[in-house]
């Protein structure tokens, strides 16, 4: 791993508030990741929730190119 990136993406209208990683591999390879999540369109419509008490998980392969 060379280095990563993280943080808010850009805004885009009509979109949920996403965050990001980009990692940068020795091999010039990059993966990018972004999060979506409808976390505070539900807690707003539902009493008692609140957006920090959800959260998501990731399990990201590489996945060999076809023969």
């Amino acid at each position: 791993m060379e280095r990563v990136e993280y943080g808010f993406c850009k805004r885009i209208e009509g979109t949920h508030q996403s965050e990001g990683m980009i990692l940068h591999f020795t091999d010039g390879s990059i993966l990018g990741i972004d999060t979506g999540s409808n976390a505070c369109n539900v807690a707003d419509e539902h009493e008692g929730l609140q957006p920090d008490e959800f959260h998501a998980d990731f399990m990201l392969m590489w996945v060999p190119l076809p023969l």
